[in-house]
């Protein structure tokens, strides 16, 4: 099994006493999971491939909320129904600016920015990004889904791509 899932089902088992890295108790819930179908539907309504760590969590977990605290942080990762409408929606709001490189998948609480994925070729990198901002201008700050949810989980919920310099 992949550790990052290991350690949210770790966190999972003691969902009461989950501290961000500030110390707060903070939210997590996770969705049942996925099926191919929803999976490949989702895919062929967005005219995109997933990454298959992205595919392998969402067959654990169709999305879920993890290092929420109130509505001022955390991460909603979206499952496919959510990543269907929010990649449609983005794709319109930002017209030509958009690129069909990108995919949403989470939602960072509180703000108005997200995760995506950002195609490379055959490979995948992790977008930090920032909606007031064009989706040209949005950074990189993991190389995989599994290193960047492993990293997220260990920080406790930091944003640890603001306070380091680079991947």
């Amino acid at each position: 099994m992949k550790q990052y899932l290991i350690e949210l089902d770790l966190l999972l088992k003691t969902k009461e006493n989950v501290t961000t890295y500030e110390g707060m108790i903070s939210e997590i819930t996770m969705n049942n999971p996925a099926s191919l179908s929803e999976i490949r539907e989702c895919e062929k309504s967005l005219s995109q491939k997933f990454p298959e760590d992205y595919i392998f969590f969402l067959k654990q977990y169709n999305g879920g909320i993890i290092f929420k605290f109130e509505d001022i942080a955390g991460y909603d990762m979206l499952g496919t129904k959510d990543v269907c409408k929010e990649n449609a929606f983005q794709k319109k709001n930002f017209g030509e600016d958009w690129s069909d490189d990108i995919l949403l998948f989470c939602r960072i609480v509180g703000v108005d920015e997200y995760l995506g994925f950002k195609k490379n070729g055959c490979s995948y990198k992790i977008l930090h990004c920032i909606m007031d901002s064009l989706p040209n201008e949005w950074t990189v700050i993991a190389n995989s889904f599994d290193d960047f949810m492993l990293r997220l989980i260990k920080e406790r919920g930091k944003e640890y791509w603001l306070f380091s310099e680079g991947i």
